[in-house]
């Protein structure tokens, strides 16, 4: 863009020189713009010469808005004139001519002009497309920023290409002949890709190309071009063509050595590339190239060199440029017949299934399969069924040619053996074939139904369990046979087998007294006289011992037990499942109430028990068997005393010996030297009834007897390295 700057500049000189000062200023009035559109900004620098020879420089930022023109004062008034001045006007994205204007003193600068020429094109920003493939004939918006130094923007031009750019083609030109027009032409807002101002064009593709480039032009008023590019796009077809066969399309009859025309209608949103012909001569099982070309004739003559068949159909396929496919076949089956050549050939037939050695199960639907082919194809087809070398019995005979049919045997064909089946086809011309299967067994694969009663799902059973069931079979069921798991099916243990003639084959009572889980299941299996077998599983239940165990107390047995000391109490349990714990408890009171001693692990029959420190004289010993069911016996021991022996007391005259002297009330223990000594006393059964080991010192210690009960004792003593041993009595 060309600008005409005209400056008006008015200079005033005034000369105050002397010879002594050299101080120099000057004065610029103002320079006066008028610029073409608003929002415009210059840099206008200027330099000169004092008339005092001093030089002087200077620049100002010009903003300039209308109303126009705009008056800048550049500099105040200095107080001495200047004798030139340089203006040099400049400005990003342009270039000024001249570039600059000198001006002398008192000279009228008025009609001096710069021209001011726009060199910075416009910028464009691509906002779309940014996909990499495009639908044919699909219209999208081609949408794009744009920005100018000077906010304008006269003309747009959209090329597009579809070899990668090498060539272009002009899509559209917009034009701007006013400056509203021109300033439209610029994006408004563009961080608002739905902006109202003009920044897109339509587009919709009529080309396959994977090519395509789209190129944006933008030019000011200055001629300036400013060029946007997109990626490079892939213009594709998804949509298939469309074809119907017209003919043949079922129910023809055409002849061998004729010629007849295979025709087709077809189209597509682009256009169709190729064409490919096929036929089948077994109704579209396999098929068989006829022709394939370029284009789309819609009809192509088929000279039939074919063998005859009734079961012909043909396949038309069509295909775009982009490689979309689609097909139609004929609706029916048509037929070639050959009315000249004199038909010898017999069909061919293989029996499929079934096969030799298989077996059939009875009262089921079998499907008989077989491959049968001819020349001129197979009218009819005939199927039977012989057993044991019987001749043979006719299962089913129809026309057609269909390869397979369902066979109902019925219940009664049962363990059959040495069957054989044969399949007889004939052609159009009477020729006949047959094939026979290799022998096969018609059997009762079926296995019985069971339905388990017993036991019933979340039940307890106590002592005994019941195993109760229905079951039956069309050849009748022959045997039995049950299992128990404890746990919850994981593991099974065998209870017995049965067959099916006993009275007591669908019921089952046994003794479960030494069984007891919470995770019960029940396995029963069924077999038929063919050895089919069914299997079932109860729900989960639960077994219960019912009898509680056996319990005996043989210490303590009687007698007295001293206070304070460690006495071993033995017992004897048992139980069919098992002990689960031992429960001991203390009475003192001749057993109307007990006191809790400690509960024991069954895997032990004695326990050392730690007499209470205190006097009674009519206790009890209680062992309780608690078995895993909750079952429980208890026992008690003999009636026994717990006494307190008089404590020890000290004589201060010292013996000569270590010694035992037995008084009637008591007895002591002589030490001529201090020492360690443990003293026992057992009763005449060698039981334990009171131990202790102390320190003695030298002198004479008494233990008192007189609350010890009745009876005799054995008192031993014993320090290192010797043992003394006496019969003591409380009557002494």
């Amino acid at each position: 863009m060309k600008h005409l700057l005209k400056t008006i500049l008015v200079i005033l000189i005034m000369a105050m020189a002397s010879s002594a000062e050299t101080t120099v200023k000057g004065n610029m009035s103002g320079v006066s713009i008028r610029p073409t559109y608003s929002s415009s900004s210059f840099t206008i620098s200027y330099s000169g010469w004092y008339t005092n020879d001093s030089p002087f420089s200077g620049s100002v930022q010009s903003s300039i808005q209308e109303p126009f023109p705009y008056l800048i004062t550049v500099i105040p008034p200095p107080p001495l004139g200047c004798k030139n001045v340089t203006i040099t006007p400049s400005k990003l994205g342009y270039r000024f001519e001249p570039v600059n204007r000198t001006y002398q003193y008192l000279h009228d600068t008025t009609g001096q002009d710069f021209l001011a020429i726009d060199t910075m094109p416009p910028a464009i920003t691509l906002v779309s497309p940014t996909f990499t493939t495009w639908v044919i004939n699909e219209k999208d918006s081609l949408r794009f920023f744009v920005s100018d130094n000077c906010a304008w923007v006269s003309k747009y031009r959209f090329f597009y290409s579809i070899d990668s750019g090498t060539t272009y083609a002009l899509i559209d030109t917009v034009l701007a002949t006013t400056d509203n027009e021109k300033r439209a032409l610029i994006t408004d807002n563009p961080a608002n890709p739905n902006s109202t101002s003009i920044k897109r064009i339509e587009f919709r593709p009529t080309k396959l190309s994977y090519g395509y480039k789209f190129k944006f032009e933008a030019i000011d008023p200055d001629g300036n071009t400013g060029v946007g590019y997109t990626n490079i796009i892939a213009v594709i077809d998804t949509t298939k063509p469309t074809v119907s066969l017209t003919s043949p399309n079922g129910s023809e009859e055409w002849d061998v050595t004729s010629t007849h025309n295979i025709t087709w209608i077809a189209n597509d949103n682009v256009t169709v590339g190729s064409r490919a012909i096929y036929y089948s001569n077994d109704n579209g099982s396999n098929w068989s190239s006829l022709d394939s070309a370029a284009g789309n004739t819609g009809s192509w003559p088929w000279l039939i060199s074919v063998p005859p068949s009734n079961q012909y159909k043909v396949r038309v396929r069509v295909y775009d440029q982009s490689g979309n496919m689609q097909e139609d076949i004929s609706d029916a089956v048509f037929e070639i017949t050959d009315t000249v050549t004199i038909d010898t050939i017999k069909p061919t037939i293989v029996v499929i299934a079934p096969a030799a050695n298989e077996d059939i199960a009875q009262g089921t639907t079998y499907n008989i399969t077989w491959a049968a082919n001819d020349n001129r194809g197979i009218v009819s087809r005939k199927i039977e069924y012989s057993w044991a070398g019987y001749p043979y019995q006719l299962l089913s005979e129809s026309t057609g040619n269909t390869g397979t049919w369902p066979w109902n045997i019925a219940d009664g064909n049962i363990n059959i053996d040495r069957c054989k089946i044969k399949i007889t086809v004939t052609d159009s011309a009477g020729n006949t074939n047959f094939h026979e299967s290799g022998e096969f067994e018609i059997k009762d694969l079926t296995p019985p139904t069971v339905t388990l009663k017993y036991p019933i799902t979340g039940q307890t059973y106590v002592t005994t369990c019941y195993v109760g069931f229905d079951a039956w079979d069309t050849m009748g069921v022959a045997s039995r046979s049950l299992w128990l798991s404890l746990d919850d099916g994981k593991s099974y243990t065998f209870i017995d087998s049965m067959q099916a003639s006993n009275l007591e084959f669908n019921y089952k009572s046994w003794n479960v007294h030494t069984i007891a889980s919470n995770d019960c299941r029940v396995k029963l299996r069924v077999y038929d006289t063919r050895g089919n077998c069914n299997e079932t599983i109860s729900g989960k239940f639960v077994i219960r011992d019912g009898i509680a165990p056996t319990i005996t107390i043989s210490q303590p047995d009687g007698g007295n037990v001293i206070a304070g000391s460690k006495r071993i109490v033995i017992w004897h349990a048992q139980d069919f499942v098992g002990i689960d714990y031992i429960i001991l408890e203390l009475s003192t009171d001749s057993g109307v109430s007990y006191s809790r001693i400690d509960s024991v692990n069954p895997d032990t029959s004695q326990y050392l028990w730690s007499v209470p420190n205190t006097e009674h004289a009519h206790c009890f010993i209680k062992a309780t068997a608690v078995d895993p069911s909750g079952n429980r016996t208890s026992a008690n021991s003999a009636k026994f005393s717990i006494d307190i022996l008089t404590p020890i007391s000290q004589k201060s005259i010292a013996p000569k010996n270590f010694s035992i002297s037995i008084m009637k009330d008591h007895f002591q223990i002589g030490m001529e030297k201090p020492d360690n000594v443990q003293i026992s006393i057992f009763d005449l059964k060698g039981r334990l009834i009171h131990e202790k080991t102390k320190f003695l010192s030298t002198g004479y210690h008494k233990i008192n007897r007189n609350q010890t009960a009745q009876g005799i004792y054995i008192l031993r003593v014993v320090r290192p390295g010797k043992a003394l041993v006496k019969k003591i009595s409380s009557t002494n």
